[in-house]
């Protein structure tokens, strides 16, 4: 694969970000990138951005409001050669939130196209649910947490693991993968 084309991505905070903003590690925090990653054009040192796809609830009753930033650079790009792939790696390490730059440090919990994450938002229950009310619509997240959304409940293999609000954000605690 000559390029890579990452369009959204769930970023987990460490604690680095726990003292001035009351984040708690393992917070995460769906983005998408505001552009294109490509290992033909894009260099180390170069900036990147991305932007929060919805409130972030937290513990405190604060939030992450929909639409911050999350900024960092591209570290390394590789070319794809005849035994692998292309390899582009990057560093998200701050955020701005009200206009405030807030040190973090991330990791990628889920990766998805633009598709993916469409279809992310689309109920996964009967067709004829399309035309009720979001609050009642059940969807698959990326990264594969089912949202229930008329009881209010996140689960990930059948263990609830977070909730969910009428207005659509969602809560879960994340875990980590046994691989």
């Amino acid at each position: 694969m000559r390029w890579l084309m990452i369009l959204a991505g769930c970023l987990l905070l460490s604690p680095a970000m726990l003292s001035a903003q009351r984040i708690p590690a393992g917070t995460a925090v769906p983005v998408m990138l505001n552009s294109t990653l490509d290992a033909r054009k894009n260099r180390p040192g170069q900036e990147i951005s991305a932007r929060v796809m919805q409130n972030v609830l937290l513990p405190d009753g604060g939030r992450i409001p929909a639409r911050s930033r999350v900024l960092g650079h591209i570290l390394q790009v590789s070319r794809p050669t005849s035994t692998s792939g292309s390899r582009l790696v990057c560093k998200f390490d701050r955020i701005l939130v009200r206009g405030h730059s807030v040190p973090l440090t991330a990791a990628l919990r889920a990766l998805a196209s633009m598709m993916d994450v469409y279809e992310a938002q689309m109920p996964t229950n009967a067709w004829a649910d399309y035309g009720t009310s979001v609050s009642d619509w059940n969807t698959i997240q990326v990264g594969g947490d089912a949202v229930y959304r008329g009881s209010g409940q996140v689960l990930a293999d059948n263990r609830v693991v977070g909730s969910s609000t009428i207005g659509g954000d969602v809560t879960a605690k994340l875990a980590a993968m046994p691989d």
